[in-house]
């Protein structure tokens, strides 16, 4: 067992040098388009044009990336998105 006091979160860093890669591969195919197109500013209706599918298909596709990458905003996502390229 480990003792969580001792423990140093900088061994992560050596056992996973990059967690947002890490991150970024928990999402799907689509998940990982949906979310380069709002990295590059598109709306919701823009990628649903884009990728020929329903405007709330995109959103449930949003929610789900926001969740796997613990983020609250398209913003933010973008961003993370970005420091992985």
């Amino acid at each position: 067992m480990i003792n969580c006091k001792a423990f140093d979160l900088n061994v992560l860093n050596d056992i996973i040098p990059n967690m947002d890669d890490l991150i970024m591969r928990m999402l799907t195919v689509r998940e990982k388009e949906i979310l380069a197109l709002v990295a590059k500013g598109a709306s919701n209706k823009e990628i649903a044009m884009e990728l020929v599918v329903r405007e709330i298909t995109v959103k449930t596709h949003l929610y789900n990336i926001f969740k796997k990458l613990k983020v609250t905003n398209r913003t933010q996502a973008a961003l993370l998105y970005k420091e992985t390229k």
